[in-house]
């Protein structure tokens, strides 16, 4: 059922698409990849909140999912191997991150750590790309790297001077980006960094 909804989705969007612009190969399997990606975002997105709702983490992992999804937007990071993978991670990741910010409060060191290991991090690893996503052009490379440094800064002065109400969120947020990027996840899970090299 649920692989059905998801190939109805994906070839009535791309035969729409197609039928207003006629695409080559290289631009349908872009194409589908892109509508691939957008239907697993949605998805998941939606389960989260579900599962959010349930267990009243409802605003903890809304704005996890929004300072995650821009720091990953540019510094990448790592991905599951697979969509059930994907899935099971994602999904008690976020169970477990939201708890974790409803119930627990963090000393105000341990922010200042968090903050100073994941700009060193950032700076160090980001943009960190995939076997099947590499990031080949230089420039991109630097303006990510750039964008990421500017995020977990900015993010930072939110957590650590202002009284913004969730902060744990920001906390979990450049923990998971600072998971995702680093050598050692890459290390573990048996998977190459710096694709664009080869």
């Amino acid at each position: 059922m649920v692989i059905a909804v998801k190939e109805v989705f994906i070839n009535s969007s791309f035969n729409y698409i197609n039928k207003h612009q006629k695409l080559d190969h290289y631009n349908e399997v872009k194409i589908k990849y892109g509508l691939e990606v957008m239907y697993s975002f949605i998805t998941k997105t939606l389960a989260i909140f579900i599962m959010s709702i349930l267990i009243k983490t409802f605003f903890e992992n809304f704005f996890i999912l929004i300072f995650y999804g821009i720091l990953r937007t540019f510094s990448h990071g790592i991905h599951a191997k697979s969509n059930t993978n994907c899935w099971l991670s994602t999904m008690l990741t976020y169970l477990i991150t939201g708890l974790f910010c409803k119930y627990i409060i963090i000393p105000k060191h341990i922010l200042y750590f968090i903050s100073i290991l994941s700009l060193i991090i950032i700076v160090t690893y980001a943009p960190s790309d995939t076997k099947y996503r590499p990031i080949r052009r230089k420039n991109k490379r630097i303006k990510l790297k750039i964008l990421s440094i500017l995020s977990v800064i900015s993010f930072s002065t939110l957590m650590l001077y202002t009284k913004f109400a969730y902060i744990n969120s920001i906390a979990v947020s450049l923990i998971l980006c600072v998971i995702a990027i680093n050598p050692i996840t890459y290390k573990i899970l048996k998977m190459p960094r710096n694709n664009y090299k080869y």
